[in-house]
């Protein structure tokens, strides 16, 4: 989509954006034809790639907003600061996900198909069972594998960008099912500044100018997400207005129960005289 122009200020930029993200409603609510459920995902930390992953696995299409510049593929030397240098774990069971998700590769000899966590990753064949004082009791497989998060989400970008390019090309040729319509975009460097709902989803504006438009939207930068924030806001504002029908809804019963009571005051009064 096209960036909006930088006269005029933030005013006139926010105006051509919602201007475009009305465009973009109707649009869709006229032709109705997409050729896949957008998902746009804020942050590009470990739980977005992975998000992003299991969504392109579904057929979905992928939009990953991320406000670092690059993705390091590099490991840092432990005491460096730039990059986290504490690996991630994961587990057998997780590391199956990730498998079938598309982060596999077939050995040369067997051609069986094994979890590819990409040349920094490191398999824990065992782990140790220890007593709360440290003694070693046993030792029992294992079959996770720690990576550092930078070197993780460097290889599911890579895994990504590979499967898009394969599944356009399974679309091309026109032999293909729903789940090959996956595709896979990152913004980098680009920093998310204002999210609008639209008749079918959600508009976002970035930083650079990019518009983007999705049929959902998930926060994964964090506690302190815009979406996030935003996704707060309404529930509190909704909770604002519950809170006051409540009140009104209250206040209305006092009232009706003064105005009986009023009501049998005047009749027993009356039945006096």
């Amino acid at each position: 989509m096209a960036a909006p122009e930088a006269k005029g200020g933030k005013k006139a930029g926010r105006a051509k954006f919602l201007e475009r993200a009305i465009a973009i409603s109707q649009d869709k609510s006229e032709n109705g034809t997409v050729s896949a459920v957008t998902a746009v995902i804020v942050g590009g930390g470990p739980a977005a790639m992975i998000c992003g992953l299991a969504l392109m696995n579904s057929g979905f299409r992928v939009i990953i907003v991320e406000e670092q510049a690059l993705f390091s593929a590099e490991t840092p030397a432990p005491g460096q600061d730039n990059g986290p240098t504490e690996p991630l774990l994961f587990s057998p069971e997780t590391a199956y996900l990730l498998h079938e998700w598309g982060m596999n590769a077939r050995d040369a000899c067997d051609g069986a198909s094994t979890p590819e966590m990409g040349p920094s990753a490191r398999q824990i064949p065992f782990r140790d069972i220890r007593a709360l004082g440290g003694r070693l009791l046993r030792r029992e497989p294992s079959d996770c594998w720690a990576i550092r998060s930078q070197d993780f989400c460097a290889q599911i970008h890579a895994v990504l960008t590979l499967k898009s390019k394969e599944n356009a090309i399974k679309v091309k040729s026109g032999h293909f099912d729903l789940t090959h319509k996956g595709s896979y975009t990152i913004h980098h460097g680009a920093k998310v500044l204002d999210l609008v709902d639209i008749s079918w989803g959600v508009a976002v504006y970035l930083s650079n100018g990019t518009q983007l438009a999705g049929d959902f939207l998930i926060g994964a930068d964090g506690t302190e997400s815009l979406g996030t924030s935003k996704s707060d806001k309404k529930k509190a504002k909704h909770e604002k207005e519950k809170d006051r029908t409540r009140e009104q809804n209250r206040y209305r019963e006092e009232k009706k129960e003064t105005d009986r009571d009023r009501q049998r005051q005047r009749e027993r009064e009356q039945e006096v005289q």
